[in-house]
């Protein structure tokens, strides 16, 4: 079966920043972002709790209660009834098993495209597995983003919020970078720094949305008045203004010895960047 959309899978890191990257692409008159998927059987059987850290629990960011109160969510929901005798609360769109992941994410992503008629849906999971699944199991129409961010602001971000030490951190960013410059290697897929996107947003979407054969559009630079239903994400998704900042606060706060250590740490990441 042809489908008539693309599906814009967001990898890498927490805090590499994805939510800004998700944002900027839902604006499109033409797109739709779901944010982090793999979130949806927590929102779908509302298992978050309002804490700290997550604040808004299960509530959809356009401010409903749960997705259940959301209109959007509504019709998607509906949508995937009409085309099976499933519910948001039964797709298991993280399965181990290939084919209820493959059977499942394509009753998902069929199902939002018709709701929507948008021809770019975003998944800004990040998630290692949940890319591979979709790139070995699935016959979607999957264009891979590699979002990078210098491993020392993407580092002080975990830091700062009690996430560990350099050298947890570090060695997580060496290796699941490595990873997917590999899964990514003899594939199309985008790569762009978080810091080129911040520094210049407009022409980064100029260069980036012909690769989902979409121009870009400038209502793409006033993101925080579109329509936003995204699970999951920073609190950047329920601001209500477009500015965007470089968070590089790292330059200050790490210190020369732990930027040494992280630079090092990190090298054949790094190095593997400009290579492949």
């Amino acid at each position: 079966m042809t489908r008539d959309y693309t599906i814009a899978y967001i990898a890498g890191l927490q805090h590499c920043g994805s939510t800004l990257l998700d944002l900027l692409l839902n604006a499109h008159p033409e797109a739709v972002s779901v944010g982090e998927l793999f979130e949806l059987p927590d929102y779908a059987h509302q298992r978050k709790a309002k804490t700290e850290n997550t604040r808004y629990g299960s509530s959809c960011t356009c401010g409903a209660d749960s997705i259940w109160d959301c209109s959007f969510w509504a019709r998607v929901n509906a949508e995937v009834g009409h085309r099976s005798a499933l519910s948001l609360r039964d797709l298991d769109i993280n399965s181990r098993d290939p084919g209820v992941f493959a059977d499942h994410n394509r009753l998902f992503f069929d199902s939002l495209a018709e709701v929507t008629g948008a021809r770019l849906i975003i998944d800004s999971s990040k998630r290692f597995d949940r890319l591979r699944s979709l790139l070995l199991h699935s016959t979607l129409p999957v264009v891979p983003v590699h979002l990078l961010r210098n491993p020392n602001g993407q580092i002080y971000s975990l830091i700062k919020r009690g996430k560990g030490s350099v050298l947890q951190p570090a060695t997580y960013y060496r290796r699941t970078t490595l990873k997917t410059l590999r899964l990514l290697r003899a594939r199309d897929h985008v790569r762009l720094r978080y810091e080129t996107l911040v520094r210049d947003p407009a022409e980064t979407l100029r260069e980036i949305m012909p690769q989902f054969d979409m121009s870009f559009a400038p209502e793409q630079l006033d993101w925080a008045v579109a329509e936003r239903h995204n699970l999951a994400g920073n609190r950047m998704r329920r601001t209500t203004s477009s500015d965007i900042q470089l968070r590089d606060e790292w330059r200050e706060q790490l210190g020369l010895p732990r930027r040494a250590l992280i630079d090092l740490l990190t090298l054949p990441a790094t190095y593997a960047t400009r290579r492949y």
